[in-house]
């Protein structure tokens, strides 16, 4: 896929993506269940939310990675916009304060790892 890097996912980012996943097992946006995939709704550089289940959401390839009319990664406002009303705003400030926050890579796979043992 021209314009896109194959992410390297470790064990416990691919964890978190099938629980995610698990959770609803469908396209929040449209309901598909094909080919589903786990998005980050903050950028899984932000350890405070890297490994919250509530901070990931289920797309399927359209929504989250191909269209042009909406998608989390080609239309990224309008995706924005979007999870901000699904969530509720409430919900969405509580996210992203804590996907803000100062916690480390590290702290943040302790807490998982704790999380699903």
């Amino acid at each position: 896929m021209k314009g896109y890097r194959k992410i390297s996912l470790g064990s416990l980012d691919k964890r978190w993506g099938k629980l995610v996943r698990d959770c609803d097992g469908r396209c929040a946006y449209c309901g598909c269940t094909q080919n589903i995939a786990a998005h980050h709704i903050f950028p899984r550089s932000r350890s405070g939310t890297r490994y919250v289940l509530k901070a990931g959401i289920v797309l399927c390839p359209a929504h989250h990675v191909f269209s042009y009319e909406f998608s989390a990664h080609k239309t990224p406002e309008k995706f924005k916009r979007w999870i901000k009303k699904y969530l509720g705003a409430k919900e969405y400030r509580r996210l992203e304060k804590l996907s803000l926050g100062k916690t480390t890579r590290a702290q943040a796979r302790k807490e998982f790892e704790i999380l699903i043992a």
